[in-house]
């Protein structure tokens, strides 16, 4: 595991990121300490032959530190308990989800603390086009649907039977319903599986953060939805990248 200090400012975090070369087997891990916080990335050894995409991850994390570590000098410095203060913490994870020829999904985990009760986790995804050199998202995949859209519905229905199931007597009938409604925003966090195809996409996975469909202590939450129950909705040129059943 190799470990970077940046003792310089923030902004080099994801230049650093993206010129240090990954060892295969290796994951590295950015970590700085201010008076006020304590932040950290980590990016999976997984990418080590994936410069390109190790570069936007590294970015994205360096705007996150940035952005964090400057909100909690601000509002260390307006405390009048300084003192008393416990610092506030921000930990990135990346997990690949999934890689092809053409495609890789990351899951990023950011947990982050602000001195509540208990710190907090935010799922969100990447999925890169290695033939294109950029990402993509809903829209790539779906269109440009609105609240409502038929492959909102499926996702919805999907989900929400599932997690009924699942999840018991550990949440409320009413809200899972509020947490899975299609609207666009709760399924915006998704990420890709494999097949049983080789090289496919076998399904996605949604992603559900603390308190969407559950209390806290139920923690997050995934469903899986096996692709051929939303093929039918994908765009057309990624239709024949979905087949099979789910592998994991």
């Amino acid at each position: 595991m190799r470990r970077v200090w940046i003792a310089a400012a923030l902004t080099v975090i994801g230049v650093v990121w993206a010129c240090a070369p990954l060892s295969a087997g290796e994951p590295v891990i950015i970590e700085e300490t201010t008076e006020s916080a304590e932040m950290s990335a980590k990016l999976p050894a997984e990418l080590s032959d994936m410069p390109e995409l190790a570069a936007i991850l590294g970015q994205q994390a360096g705007r996150q530190i940035r952005a964090f570590a400057d909100r909690a000098a601000e509002v260390y410095e307006q405390s009048d308990r300084q003192d008393q203060w416990r610092k506030w913490s921000l930990e990135i994870d990346h997990e690949v989800t999934f890689e092809n020829p053409r495609l890789v999904s990351v899951l990023r985990r950011t947990w982050f603390y602000t001195g509540g009760a208990h710190g907090n986790v935010g799922l969100d995804s990447v999925i890169y086009d290695r033939q294109a050199d950029s990402l993509v998202g809903f829209d790539d995949f779906f269109g440009s649907v609105q609240d409502g859209a038929p492959v909102l519905q499926t996702m919805a229905e999907y989900a929400r039977n599932r997690l009924i199931e699942t999840l018991g007597q550990a949440s409320d009938p009413q809200w899972i319903r509020d947490g899975t409604a299609p609207k666009r925003a709760n399924y915006e966090a998704f990420t890709l599986l494999p097949s049983s195809e080789r090289d496919k996409v076998g399904g996605i996975a949604i992603h559900f953060g603390p308190y969407a469909v559950a209390p806290y202590a139920a923690g997050p939450q995934r469903v899986t939805i096996p692709q051929s129950e939303v093929s039918d909705n994908l765009t057309q040129p990624w239709r024949d990248l979905f087949a099979g059943s789910p592998a994991d």
